[in-house]
Formats: structure tokens, sequence, C-alpha cells
């Protein structure tokens, strides 16, 4: 049986699942989404949109040239019928988040689609949008599943996992207070400056947070480490705080980010704002910490960097959880339980 997954090149979601279903005795192709944008787009469609939304308030994902030949979507699409045209597969899985492409122009009575959605939207719009033409849907928020069922999309959840290759324990000395991996967003932003009253011995990586945070340049630069790092040098990083934050880009958000998982697979103390699927996966104060408001944020901080026991108790924890129920080698064997096509 021929697998081919289409998802962005990094993180490497795709590449890690591709790798647990060829253990699994499958064969696996991989199409990467790599973020490239045709030069036409690039240098005058994406403009010329960006122009058009400012003027006329538009949505955020207005696109008045969507169906032409060179924006980034339908690039995708064309690069992408090369790969299904030479591989022929039986299965397509698509991760999807932002870009996205149709796949309707791929339905093949001997191909079955499945789709994984995986950012944060809440935009019913384009939910059910990018859901069309999937013989099974997935997404790893509860309330994009809640939205398409009640649109009549038979759509079941799925959770983000981490591959234990790229993410595991290593005895480092600890020698951050918090670390924070993420793209700047206004609450992350609110967020990070309430723990800058607690502690500076803080390490952020992630884009945009340069030109964008409102905490003090000199505090936050002396801070700031950049705006990528691999994989394995994340997993590095983790190792070496003592508590590593994490926070939606949007408050109270649906859905556990890659971080969750990741995190707690390098047996590091996660300490993370609420979100209405940490109930399934976890228990908080056992095997990771919320914090429900910046004051509650402010009182744990505190609490959990004069406890080193605690951190320790609570990461071990953690650690167990997601080794035992969150490898992508257990995510694909929820999808071949959960998916006919593989029986």
């Amino acid at each position: 049986m021929r697998i081919l997954i289409s998802g962005y090149a990094f993180p490497s979601i795709a590449v890690s699942l591709a790798s647990a279903f060829t253990d699994k005795g499958y064969q696996v192709e991989t199409f990467l989404l790599d973020n490239k944008r045709h030069w036409v787009d690039r240098f005058f469609l994406k403009r010329f949109n960006s122009l058009l939304k400012n003027l006329f308030f538009r949505k955020k994902d207005f696109s008045m040239l969507r169906e032409g030949r060179y924006n980034q979507e339908s690039w995708y699409q064309r690069r992408f019928e090369d790969v299904f045209l030479r591989v022929k597969p039986d299965i397509v899985i698509v991760i999807q988040g932002k870009p996205v492409f149709s796949i309707l122009k791929f339905k093949r009575a001997t191909t079955h689609f499945i789709g994984w959605w995986i950012e944060p939207s809440d935009q019913e719009d384009e939910i059910l949008r990018n859901s069309q033409g999937f013989d099974d849907y997935f997404s790893y928020s509860k309330k994009t599943v809640n939205i398409l069922v009640s649109r009549g999309v038979r759509a079941r959840y799925m959770p983000h996992a981490f591959n234990p290759t790229i993410f595991f324990p290593q005895k480092n000395e600890k020698i951050f207070d918090i670390v924070f991996v993420g793209a700047w967003s206004p609450w992350r932003d609110e967020v990070l400056k309430k723990v800058f009253e607690l502690t500076k011995n803080i390490r952020i990586f992630g884009p945009k947070w340069a030109s964008r945070s409102t905490i003090p340049k000199s505090v936050l630069m002396a801070a700031y480490g950049g705006e990528y790092l691999s994989e394995r040098a994340v997993n590095e990083l983790y190792s070496r705080a003592k508590i590593v934050l994490n926070a939606s880009r949007a408050h109270r958000s649906s859905g556990l980010n890659l971080r969750f998982f990741e995190v707690l697979a390098t047996s590091t103390l996660l300490l993370s704002d609420t979100a209405p699927e940490i109930g399934f996966h976890f228990q908080p104060g056992r095997d990771l910490m919320v914090f429900d408001s910046l004051d509650d944020l402010g009182v744990k901080v505190t609490h959990l960097l004069a406890n080193k026991e605690l951190r320790g108790q609570i990461a071990g924890s953690g650690y167990r959880i997601v080794y035992a129920d969150h490898s992508y080698s257990s995510l694909a064997s929820r999808l071949i339980d959960q998916c006919s096509v593989f029986h």
C-alpha cells in the first residue's frame, strides 16, 4: 500500500509521520511545503493583495487572485500534482495549516484522502473550505471538530505528537529559569512581560519578537536568541531550562500545539496557558502546570523556581505520559485504527 504524505518541511511533522508509517511496513513518500513562493506571487501578488486588504478591511485570508496560476496555493498544487502522478498513491495524507491547496482536482476512485488540520483558526468558512474533498478528516482542535460536525462534515479529533529521535531527555545543566520558543503574538507578549517581572534569566526564540514586542528593547534583546533554531537545537535548549513556558498565539484558543508533547518528551517542566484539550491527555499539577491568568502565572513561576524537587516530579510524570501514548508511531496507529481504508 503506497502512502503520500503532504506537509511542512519544518517542523518535521510530515517526515516524522512518514517514518512511523514506514516502520509499520508501508511504502511512503512525502511532498514537503517549504514556504517558498513563485516570484510573481512574491514580488507582485502578495503585495497587491496586502494593499487591497488594508484599503478595504478585508478578512485576513482574503485573496483577490486566489485562483491565479502563480499564487502560493496554485503553485503548491501544481508541484503536488507532479508528485501525485508519479507516486500513484493508494492513500494521501494532507497535513493542513497555512498555506492550503485544494485536493479536489486529484480525487480518484482508487485514492483515499485523509486530512489533518493543525493550526488555530476560528473562521468557519475557512475551516469548512479546507475540509472539502477528504474521505477522512481530523483536527488537533476540538473546537474545529465541533464546527465541522455542525456543518455536516465527518470530522474527528487527532492531537499532535513528538519524534523520540529528536526530542528526548539530556543531562544538561539547567542554566535558564525560563525558556520560550514560538512566534510573537499580542497574548504571548503579555505573558513574557509578566515573567520578566520575576526573572531576567530567560531565553526566547521565535519570529517577530524583535520588531513587534512591547517589552523594553534592552530587556528583550538580552534574552532574545533569534528567530529560528533547528529541532535538535530546541531539544538541547529545553533540556537547559528549569521551566519551558508555553502560550497559545491567541488567549484561550483550542488545540494543543507541538510544545505540549515535545517539551514533555525532554523530561522538562512545562508551564502553559489553558486549553480545552489538556484534560483529555494530561492532569494539570501532576504532568504539567497550567496558569489561568497573568497573576496566576506569576504565582506559579515563583513557586516552581523555588521548588526543584517539585519540578522534577512533574516533569517526570509528563515524560512518562507522552512516551507511552504520543509518539508519531502512536499517531500512525490511531490513523490506521480510525480510517477504514487501512483495513
